[in-house]
């Protein structure tokens, strides 16, 4: 019997949204936005928890104890699946979607030897540059299907 974990963790950006320009990592086009959730999942692929939640931080540096959260969520539950589905060996883009001006949504998959695992980022662009809002992780991929087909 497979076991599902399903968390979601809204990063709160209040105070990180007072001034990007501040940010000497702004990201400041929806191209780089795109790389950041690459390199991001890149970093999740080669076993890198702490080094992938490294980045977030440096975007949200007012909201460090919320992505140490994230970070140990995460790793938490890498820890008690990875035992089981296997080590990473990759990831895949899945979607991407926009809404508006201010919104961007990218869906990874986190390739495992045996199943998958699910990441959903979405950057809010509250001014002049973009900002990871939220980061969802799940395990139940069965949505996906219906989620991404609409």
């Amino acid at each position: 019997m497979r076991t599902f974990i399903i968390f979601c963790i809204a990063i709160l950006t209040t105070a990180a949204l007072a001034d990007e320009g501040q940010n000497p990592t702004a990201l400041e086009s929806k191209d780089q936005a795109k790389q950041f959730a690459e390199t991001f999942m890149h970093t999740m692929a080669g076993g890198n928890v702490y080094d992938a939640f490294a980045m977030v931080k440096a975007q949200l540096r007012d909201s460090q104890d919320d992505t140490d959260t994230l970070r140990d969520s995460t790793q938490q539950m890498l820890d008690a699946a990875l035992p089981k589905l296997g080590k990473p060996i990759g990831y895949e883009l899945l979607a991407e979607k926009s809404l508006g001006e201010s919104l961007m949504r990218y869906d990874y998959l986190l390739k495992l030897e045996r199943f998958a695992i699910h990441f959903r980022i979405i950057f809010y662009k509250p001014g002049n540059a973009w900002i990871p809002a939220q980061l969802w992780v799940d395990q139940d991929i069965r949505q996906l299907f219906d989620d991404l087909g609409k």
